[in-house]
């Protein structure tokens, strides 16, 4: 990744992975800690061609690795989501967990975008 960075004189946004760079810090662990598979919609439209090259289409595996390290799935909407229940809904069934939902809006990832933009424009 460095490397990457470095080529492209990017810099890395902070934040563990894109569902905490959009729900902050404090949301994003306060619902690992409940055991949130976070959904997102791209995830939830492909999430049996995920899974099944993943896990080798064996449902009973992916069934078995998702309940271990998860309570729940959590769907995540934005403004710019589409509507993803339908896909949501087979996911969850698919790896038998509860589906949860949260619409959230975009200030966190926007702030994290400034804050990003100004740090790069401190670099140059």
């Amino acid at each position: 990744m460095e490397k990457v960075l470095l080529r492209w004189k990017a810099i890395r946004t902070p934040g563990q992975n894109c569902v905490e760079i959009l729900l902050g810090h404090d949301l994003f662990t306060e619902e690992i800690e409940k055991g949130a598979f976070f959904l997102m919609e791209d995830w939830a439209r492909r999430f049996k061609y995920v899974t099944g090259l993943a896990f080798n289409d064996n449902i009973e595996v992916t069934r078995e690795i998702f309940q271990m390290g998860h309570n729940y799935m959590l769907g995540i909407r934005t403004p710019l989501s589409q509507s993803f229940v339908k896909d949501a809904e087979k996911a969850s069934q698919m790896v038998d967990l509860p589906l949860h939902w949260m619409d959230i809006t975009l200030d966190h990832l926007e702030k994290r975008m400034e804050q990003a933009i100004e740090q790069r424009k401190n670099e140059l």
